[in-house]
């Protein structure tokens, strides 16, 4: 069992007041997988209207090829927001995590705190979920 697509995307707070999107590198499965379809889908599918939303609606145009099975919404633990969208997930499934990339420390009311990066977290969870399957892990 293994995930396929893992794609992450910078949402820390905002200098400017307004993201765009510069450029988009895919991966090897990236450039193998119709992205401009599964970033549309997404776009069009999700409930949100966050800065990150408006970004890649700004750049990417909307489309419905790829309905979603299940979404998981906002959870404020980083750590659990993570394990859930990996282990909760279908097999074979492409999971769109919209997070903090390699950043080490956040806010937590008023203070930074060091903290595993998201990219840390999805290739442990990745690797336990490669290692012992979704259900053995799931909560």
């Amino acid at each position: 069992a293994h995930v396929d697509t893992l794609c992450l995307d910078k949402t820390g707070t905002l200098t400017e007041g307004k993201m765009q999107v510069e450029e988009v590198e895919l991966t090897d499965i990236g450039r193998s997988m119709p992205f401009d379809e599964i970033i549309g889908s997404f776009l069009h599918y999700t409930d949100d209207n966050n800065a990150t939303f408006q970004a890649l609606q700004a750049h990417f145009a909307q489309k419905e090829s790829f309905a979603p099975v299940q979404k998981i919404h906002f959870i404020d633990d980083r750590t659990e927001a993570i394990r859930r969208a990996i282990f909760e997930s279908s097999q074979n499934a492409v999971i769109l995590l919209t997070a903090k990339g390699r950043e080490t420390r956040q806010k937590i009311k008023g203070r930074y705190e060091e903290c595993a990066s998201d990219v840390e977290l999805a290739e442990a969870f990745l690797a336990l979920y490669d290692k012992v399957g979704a259900k053995l892990y799931t909560r």
